[in-house]
């Protein structure tokens, strides 16, 4: 620019540029309350007593998932994650349900045909090669109670699984708008290889734990020289 107006020009530009520009990335903002005195909400917990946290049934028990809370469901690949999910997704009829996957229709076609008609109140967004972003206001504008992820990995486009702050990055925004509207999450995630207990055999950074609120593991045992089972 300097070549083409000389150093007058340069300096009228940047005198009229905008520096308070008043917008804003609306995936950035986090609309729940952002303080409240400790004493009024001990009252009130006090108050509601045991509705304080309610659950969603899992396979008919409860105290796993927590309804507008963020989880993390892990288990070894190809051990039947998605087919633990949609049985799931059966019990809760009184919820609205975004599940966003990486299968093609194909697989979702060979799964319906087996179960009961009670799913009308879900919908499936089939997100693989969808960018994060679009994944995103999709939740943040949608009015389901409950959003499945499955799997982060793919769906998040995660270049380095095991590097916490990318993790970190990548999961967050997902958790806060789902907090903003007391949305239920649940993000599908694997077990490493190896395996581990306390949270030590979910693939990747540590980050995958911390950053949700409850963990959830499937876990798997070995066969014969046929891999693992689903236990």
């Amino acid at each position: 620019m300097a070549a083409l107006r000389g150093a007058e020009g340069v300096a009228r530009v940047i005198e009229s540029a905008n520096f308070t520009s008043d917008y804003r990335d609306p995936s950035s903002e986090v609309n729940f309350e952002r303080e409240v005195n400790l004493g009024v909400l001990q009252a009130s917990a006090i108050e509601q007593g045991d509705m304080v946290v309610t659950f969603l049934p899992l396979l008919g028990q409860d105290r796993f998932i927590v309804k507008g809370w963020s989880h993390l469901v892990a288990a070894y690949p190809k051990t039947g994650k998605a087919e633990l999910l949609v049985r799931l997704l059966a019990e809760w009829t009184k919820e609205r349900i975004l599940y966003v996957t990486e299968e093609p229709r194909g697989a979702w076609d060979a799964r319906m045909q087996k179960l009961p008609t009670v799913y009308g109140h879900v919908t499936l967004d089939y997100g693989l090669g969808a960018m994060p972003q679009e994944i995103l206001t999709r939740l943040q504008t949608g009015e389901e109670t409950i959003v499945v992820l499955d799997t982060i990995r793919n769906l998040l486009g995660l270049r380095d699984e095991t590097n916490n702050s990318e993790v970190t990055r990548a999961l967050i925004p997902y958790i806060a708008a789902s907090r903003t509207k007391n949305q239920t999450l649940i993000a599908v995630h694997h077990d490493r290889k190896g395996g581990g207990d306390h949270g030590e055999g979910i693939a990747g950074g540590h980050a995958f734990l911390g950053a949700v609120d409850i963990a959830i593991e499937s876990k798997t045992r070995r066969s014969r020289g046929f891999g693992p089972t689903a236990a």
